[in-house]
């Protein structure tokens, strides 16, 4: 009996027809002396998930931010995001120039603002991921008008790279985009 709530409350959980068009974005992840945060932009098929990089602990100005854009085939609590793009940016006049001095993912000619596209180039020790490259993983959510929308989302395991379906993201990042 509860094996079939927890199948029957999984499909409800993430059902096609739930929208979840709309903004979202994680909590401020804090580390020693850097902390990051994640934004979802959901329209339809198109997804922006964006990652910025804070020099401090508090997430109080970003200095480097990467966007991160896809085409999202949704089935159930199934997804596959084919990249659009990959773009970076420099948020301060320090990063754009150290980008700049060590010819960071090829360029030399980083400014303050303006975005960079980095689809399938090398920047430091990362591969960014090309265009037309496939990403599997998994979405569980919630939306409805009576509360904010929370979307948890695939990540990285030991068994799963996301590069196939075979290979999906099936293990749950506990920390979940919470609707803006």
């Amino acid at each position: 009996m509860i094996n079939l709530i927890l199948i029957f409350s999984n499909i409800v959980f993430a059902a096609p027809s739930i929208n979840f068009d709309g903004a979202y974005s994680k909590p401020c992840q804090k580390y020693e002396t850097v902390s990051s945060s994640e934004q979802l932009q959901i329209t339809d098929q198109s997804w922006i998930r964006s990652y910025q990089l804070f020099s401090d602990s508090e997430c109080a100005a970003p200095s480097v931010q990467t966007d991160y854009s896809y085409k999202v085939l949704r089935t159930y609590q199934m997804i596959d995001m084919t990249v659009l793009k990959v773009q970076m940016t420099a948020m301060t006049e320090s990063v754009a120039e150290k980008f700049n001095q060590t010819n960071y993912c090829g360029f030399t000619d980083w400014s303050v603002g303006q975005s960079k596209d980095v689809s399938g180039v090398k920047c430091g020790a990362v591969a960014m991921s090309s265009v037309g490259s496939m990403v599997y993983s998994v979405l569980y959510g919630e939306k409805d008008s009576t509360r904010k929308g929370r979307i948890f989302l695939g990540m990285p395991s030991e068994s799963a790279d996301g590069s196939t379906e075979f290979k999906r993201y099936y293990v749950i990042d506990p920390t979940s985009f919470i609707e803006n």
